[in-house]
């Protein structure tokens, strides 16, 4: 018996701009909820937080700006059980800090069309509805999402329209989605604390777990031959190359980005999402 199928609704303008700007934010992480949610077309099954009063009515013109705050935790919750990350991590499920906050400005108006501003994960700000200051990424441990959303408009005076959260799982199913990355490495790499651990150089098809690892790493390190330090020559070494922390981290996200756009463009990814 043949089965009807309704065409699909093609998509407006504004969902096909923001799918390009969502994946140009990739390895923020933040926005793997989007990506997944219209490759996939499961919009109504993405779990929803009430936000209330704490987000700002769109405007009714399609060509006033909108916000879009991207925010990146480091909750293990949704990963299956037994996963390496669970075993290793060393965190609670339930324990949610949002490492990760991208304010995203899209407007369709604008010289710019799209320009984004990250917060820092160790910036002191004063809670909205509390009497006290605290680091913008344990607000929501402390109180709820809704007053993280509020305090980030309080502190930069500007409405937040929309909020996308996406955590380690849905950062690798992400990666999933894509394909992979093909990254060409002049080291191996390590980063015990983010569960780095990339042990060829050379041409590397980064896993899941390599790729999260890499945008996640702050105290990257390098194995070197033959290196040459404060203390004198060394045969091999591992070798910390990075020591700016948070900034650094931004760096490699940016070249992560890069290639993954790329990587994405040439193997016809963007335009399936496009379709």
């Amino acid at each position: 018996m043949p089965i009807d199928r309704r065409p699909r609704r093609r998509r407006t303008w504004f969902q096909r701009f923001f799918l390009l700007v969502a994946f140009l934010m990739f390895c923020s992480s933040t926005v793997a909820a989007i990506l997944l949610a219209y490759t996939s077309e499961t919009v109504g099954r993405i779990p929803r937080t009430a936000y209330g009063t704490s987000l700002s009515a769109e405007s009714e013109s399609n060509s006033d700006p909108l916000n879009f705050l991207l925010i990146g935790s480091d909750s293990i919750a949704n990963l299956p059980e037994g996963d390496y990350l669970r075993r290793v991590s060393g965190r609670s499920s339930r324990q949610l800090l949002t490492d990760t906050l991208i304010v995203l400005r899209l407007d369709p108006s604008g010289a710019t069309k799209a320009s984004a501003l990250s917060l820092p994960r160790d910036l002191y700000v004063p809670i909205s509805g509390y009497n006290e200051m605290q680091k913008i990424n344990s607000i929501v441990y402390f109180t709820d999402k809704p007053t993280l959303v509020q305090t980030i408009r309080d502190v930069l005076d500007i409405p937040i329209h929309h909020v996308v959260e996406v955590d380690f799982n849905g950062f690798m199913r992400l990666f999933e989605t894509i394909g992979g990355l093909d990254v060409y490495l002049e080291y191996p790499l390590r980063d015990k604390k983010a569960q780095l651990d990339i042990p060829e150089s050379g041409c590397v098809t980064l896993t899941p777990l390599q790729a999260l690892g890499l945008v996640r790493t702050r105290e990257l390190q390098a194995y070197v031959e033959n290196f040459d330090g404060w203390y004198g020559p060394s045969a091999n070494a591992w070798v910390r190359v990075d020591g700016t922390g948070d900034f650094g981290r931004q760096e490699r996200q940016q070249d992560f980005l890069i290639l993954a756009l790329q990587q994405a463009f040439d193997s016809g990814f963007s335009q399936t999402l496009l379709k």
